[in-house]
């Protein structure tokens, strides 16, 4: 992996720096799991610096898209806190590269676990009840 810190570091200079050229010169176009270790460098050198880690993203998600693009699946990744443009706020165009409009979701994890905590607590309560009942039951 330490061969894939150089374009890590590529990647990360890029915000300061503008575009750079493609990275072809260590990923193939097509070595998804070279990308994605990429962006598990980054993800950790960025924490490091004290970035925080919101929620996470789904990239590439419409099927037209993926065919424009050569890919057959969405793209995942992490978003930070100051990449967070609150609900009702103006995305600044200069933070941009290329600016593109494509809708993403982004999943805030504690909302859907919060959910799904409440999901799992009605099941436990209505198998409870169920069992308790088919015990009455049984006994009567």
């Amino acid at each position: 992996m330490a061969h894939l810190d150089e374009p890590a570091r590529l990647l990360r200079d890029a915000y300061a720096g503008g575009a750079i050229p493609p990275l072809r010169a260590w990923l193939e176009p097509t070595d998804a799991a070279g990308a994605y270790a990429v962006q598990a460098i980054n993800t950790r050198f960025w924490e490091s610096q004290g970035r925080r880690i919101v929620g996470r993203k789904a990239g590439l998600t419409a099927r037209a898209v993926q065919q424009q693009l050569g890919v057959d699946q969405p793209d995942f990744g992490v978003l930070f806190e100051d990449m967070r443009v609150a609900d009702g706020g103006a995305l600044d165009p200069a933070r941009c590269l290329q600016a593109k409009a494509e809708a993403e979701i982004a999943f805030v994890l504690a909302m859907i676990c919060l959910r799904l905590r409440q999901g799992l607590r009605t099941w436990l309560k209505l198998s409870l009840r169920s069992t308790q009942q088919s015990r009455s039951l049984t006994a009567a």
